[in-house]
């Protein structure tokens, strides 16, 4: 086993085993723990799929562009789903996301504790588990549908006049306040719960060219949005009547003060912001203890706590309506990311819940020899890298 820091460089063109090595050792020359736990999957690989040459049919120099392109091995007919996602978390492009042996090893453990791996019953369940990629494209079609209903939901919500509620005179002297501008104007609070999910997980697609996180991630920070702002606005519409003059707009929006819309809004945007980027760094698991730096995921928590302060300070909301719309915001951000994403303390916490890499995965195109004495070629020339 390598040092994790150990690299080696290729001074001369020597022979490699190239079907078994990721991008940075046969590009750069560099041999760690992480090229390892690569050449692992490649190894499991190969033994579901009874011996079978890895990227069979293809040339060293080609393999060498396909692995530089990411067009990985596809799922052998017998490798259950849970087996071939392990394979493709041992074929990350970053290396720091691939996990670690002893990780390996606890997946392994467990599986043949549970009866996961093997058998056909355990095969058929695995079968079931996966989705096709017509599944994933109705899947997808489906959260899209919800969400564009979840849309109009909540335009209606917010287009709609509040319930009148009277209020006995004593109780004027609660509503009493000086009109004054927003700390936090309702613009920039959109443009917060707008940008601020895009290009965070805009920002870590182009980092990862994970499709299926930004998939996942996409319909989950959607979902939490979305829902947090219809109970919100459903809240909103029992509210008290006061005689007050102006504009009719500022009029029906001061009716509706609970809860208050920019602490739900912005607390939901911060704990799933939070939460997302704490499972990505692995924040709270073993490979992110003991790094402070990490530790800045929760500045968003921050931002939305001052978000909501601020309304108290404007005076366009009493304390509890900045509580409890604070609350609400958290609760449904956090639901709809555990609905997603695993608990940030585990170790697959950087993965969605979804079969990741079975339905979207770009895999190796099927290469079949032109003849017999092709394919003997091929595999004449392949034994010199070996």
């Amino acid at each position: 086993m390598y040092e994790k820091v150990q690299s080696l460089s290729l001074q001369s063109r020597a022979l490699l085993p190239v079907r078994w090595m990721p991008a940075e050792s046969i590009l750069y020359g560099k041999f760690t723990t992480e090229s390892d736990v690569h050449s692992y999957g490649v190894l499991l690989w190969e033994l579901f799929s009874f011996g079978l040459q890895p990227y069979y049919g293809y040339s060293s120099a080609e393999v060498v562009e396909m692995v530089r392109r990411r067009q990985l091995l596809p799922r052998p007919d017998d490798a259950p789903v849970a087996v071939y996602q392990l394979m493709l978390d041992c074929w990350q492009q970053t290396p720091g996301r691939r996990p670690t042996f002893e990780q390996i090893l606890a997946r392994l453990s467990e599986w043949r504790r549970a009866g996961a791996v093997g058998g056909a019953r355990s095969l058929a369940a695995a079968a079931e588990v996966g989705r096709s990629l017509e599944f994933a494209t109705r899947y997808f079609a489906a959260e899209v549908c919800v969400r564009i209903f979840l849309l109009l939901v909540f335009l209606k919500t917010e287009l709609t006049d509040p319930f009148e509620r009277q209020i006995r005179p004593e109780e004027a002297w609660v509503y009493s306040y000086p009109q004054m501008d927003s700390y936090v104007p309702g613009s920039a609070l959109w443009f917060l719960v707008v940008s601020v999910p895009v290009a965070t997980i805009g920002a870590l697609f182009l980092i990862n060219r994970d499709w299926i996180d930004l998939r996942e991630a996409g319909l989950c920070s959607s979902l939490a949005l979305l829902l947090t702002g219809i109970v919100t606005n459903c809240i909103k519409l029992a509210r008290v009547d006061l005689p007050c003059t102006g504009s009719a707009m500022l009029v029906s929006e001061g009716r509706k003060s609970f809860p208050s819309g920019h602490a739900s809004l912005a607390a939901c945007l911060a704990v799933f912001t939070c939460l997302y980027l704490s499972g990505k760094l692995g924040t709270f698991t073993e490979r992110g203890r003991r790094q402070s730096h990490k530790l800045l995921v929760l500045f968003p928590l921050l931002v939305a706590a001052l978000i909501a302060a601020s309304r108290t300070c404007d005076y366009h909301h009493h304390w509890q309506d900045v509580v409890v719309g604070g609350a609400l915001g958290v609760a449904i951000g956090w639901i709809c990311y555990r609905h997603f994403y695993p608990a940030v303390t585990e170790a697959g916490a950087d993965r969605p819940h979804c079969v990741a890499g079975v339905d979207d995965t770009p895999l190796l195109p099927q290469h079949v020899p032109t003849s017999s004495a092709a394919a003997a070629a091929a595999s004449e020339s392949d034994v010199k890298w070996m």
